[in-house]
C-alpha cells in the first residue's frame, strides 16, 4: 500500500525502492500488479499463447483416454504433437481429465493364509 501511495505522489521507482528498502523489481511488480483505487485484488494476467490448436487438443485427449497406461511423455510422441509432459499434464487437468492408476490391495500370500 505504501508503494502505491508513493507512486501516486509522483515518486520514481528508484526513489520508492530506496525509501522502503526493497528492490526496484519488487516495486515495479507491485505497481504493475495492484490497483491504486482499491488497494485489493490484482490486475488480470495477460493470456498465455496456445501451444496447440483445438484440433490437436482433441487428438491429445482422445489419445490420453485410449492409452491410459502409457506415460504422458510417450503419448505426445505417439501422436506426434511437440508438447512437453508438464504442458500436457496441465492441459488435461484444465479439461477435467484425471489420469490415475488404481492402487491394488496387497494379496495374502499362501504363507500368511496358513498362519
Amino acid at each position: 500500500m505504501k508503494i502505491l501511495t508513493l507512486h501516486c505522489d509522483g515518486h520514481s521507482e528508484g526513489d520508492i525502492a530506496a525509501i522502503i528498502h526493497r528492490s526496484r523489481w519488487a516495486v515495479e511488480r507491485t505497481i504493475v500488479t495492484y490497483d491504486f483505487d482499491t488497494f485489493v485484488g490484482c490486475n488480470p494476467r495477460p493470456p498465455q499463447p496456445r501451444k496447440t490448436t483445438e484440433r490437436e487438443d482433441r487428438y491429445l485427449l482422445h489419445a490420453a483416454k485410449q492409452f491410459d497406461d502409457v506415460p504422458l511423455r510417450n503419448i505426445s510422441k505417439i501422436v506426434d504433437v511437440p508438447v512437453s509432459k508438464s504442458v500436457m499434464s496441465g492441459w488435461l487437468h484444465d479439461v477435467g481429465y484425471e489420469r490415475y492408476v488404481a492402487r491394488k490391495k496387497p494379496q495374502l500370500s499362501p504363507k500368511n493364509i496358513e498362519e
